[in-house]
């Protein structure tokens, strides 16, 4: 989460122009994956799984900030995923 150090969208830095471009960049703050799958975090769909992903979710909002969820649709195999899923999104 918060791999810019914000949730805040933000204007890109244009390298070759040396000046802001019109492009803005929202922050990813939570990918399903790496709170769930044993490669990562390993956390699994339980109770630890979402707190963490709500407190990050209410973290970034609590500051006026954006919640950048990716959810990759290869992660709604199972009504686990699906849950998870509407719980971060609906609430």
């Amino acid at each position: 989460g918060f791999r810019f150090g914000t949730s805040n969208e933000f204007s890109i830095w244009g390298w070759q122009s040396q000046k802001k471009l019109k492009l803005k960049q929202r922050p990813l703050v939570v990918m399903e994956c790496s709170v769930i799958s044993g490669s990562y975090m390993g956390l699994g769909y339980g109770k630890e799984a979402e707190e963490l992903m709500m407190r990050l979710k209410q973290a970034g909002q609590a500051r006026g900030g954006n919640f950048a969820l990716l959810w990759h649709n290869s992660h709604f195999q199972n009504m686990e995923d699906r849950t998870l899923f509407e719980k971060m999104v609906l609430h």
